[in-house]
């Protein structure tokens, strides 16, 4: 999907480099719309998997604490796993040519 949006904003991709702005500066352009949807989806996640979790654990006699550390490293794979990829497909268009993009039209 990460790679779709980006090709799919390649001429303002072109642009922004033409203007003079660095990696970053295009990076978090694109970077912002997928932090806001993961960590949304991370709250909301982690507050439904708690209540789940609580229902599973009460159908036994003996309880276990629950293992806090766990919520933490889900966001760390979940962010690593959604940044990678959009991180590789900015670069890949940041290193591109911008007159092959603003010339196709």
């Amino acid at each position: 999907i990460s790679s779709l949006h980006i090709f799919n904003n390649m001429k303002k991709i072109a642009i922004y480099k033409i203007h003079g702005a660095e990696f970053k500066d295009i990076a978090m352009v694109f970077v912002k719309p997928y932090l806001i949807i993961a960590t949304a989806g991370w709250i909301i996640g982690g507050i439904v998997s708690y209540f789940i979790t609580d229902i599973f654990i009460k159908r036994f006699v003996v309880s276990i604490s629950y293992a806090w550390a766990f919520y933490p490293l889900c966001l760390l794979i979940i962010m690593l796993s959604l940044f990678i990829p959009v991180f590789y497909n900015i670069s890949k268009a940041y290193r591109s040519i911008p007159s092959l993009f603003l010339n196709a039209e």
